[in-house]
């Protein structure tokens, strides 16, 4: 039998199909990762598109959802601090996305979540507004089962959007609304005129001399 660098024929073809398997496990882990989802970029809101709808603050942080693939429940937290909320569930899902307004949230930028600690991988990105400013922080991760799981915290407002622990398909649904972020324009507040007495004007006139 014929050796090679010392390496009988059959240790040799031994050693070349392991490295192969080796490397069709890593190609396929690699394909199968979960891919970690777009960073929002919080710009001033564009008019709504037809079949969306916004959710937020009525001067502050906006989000735009699509009424046929979520469902939509509003709430408000009675005791103080109060805090403003929305819970969007895909039609296809049992969890769903957690959105909140209010005091409460501020000092949420620390991933607080007991569920983090099962997570097999986990990072934090930056969320920016269009000057490339830092507005929040993103944490995303998620399990050994490919289940996602995501935590994001805007500082503006101490808004805080959160899901955990759901599919690639309700993950990418429920993802699209946290990248719709986007702020309502500031609009100064209108000055109202005085009230004319009867047989006044407002025309200026100059002091007589």
């Amino acid at each position: 039998m014929r050796h090679f660098l010392g390496v009988s024929g059959w240790r040799l073809c031994l050693i070349v199909f392991g490295l192969l398997l080796l490397g069709i496990a890593s190609i396929e882990f690699v394909r199968n990762k979960p891919i970690g989802p777009v960073v929002p970029v919080v710009s001033v809101c564009t008019p709504l598109k037809p079949g969306m709808r916004r959710i937020g603050n009525p001067s502050g942080i906006q989000f735009d959802i699509t009424t046929s693939h979520l469902s939509v429940h509003e709430g408000v937290e009675d005791a103080p601090p109060s805090a403003h909320g929305f819970y969007l569930q895909p039609s296809s899902g049992k969890s769903g996305l957690n959105i909140s307004f209010g005091p409460l949230n501020f000092g949420e930028g620390t991933v607080s979540d007991p569920d983090a600690i099962f997570l097999e991988h986990l990072e934090k990105r930056t969320i920016v507004d269009e000057t490339g400013h830092p507005v929040g922080e993103d944490y995303w991760g998620y399990l050994k089962s490919g289940e996602r799981w995501r935590r994001v915290w805007l500082f503006k407002g101490g808004i805080l959007a959160k899901y955990g622990f759901v599919d690639k398909n309700d993950a990418e649904t429920l993802d699209r609304v946290i990248e719709s972020a986007c702020l309502l324009p500031w609009v100064p507040p209108q000055r109202s005129m005085p009230a004319l007495m009867p047989g006044s004007s407002n025309e200026f006139k100059p002091p007589s001399p």
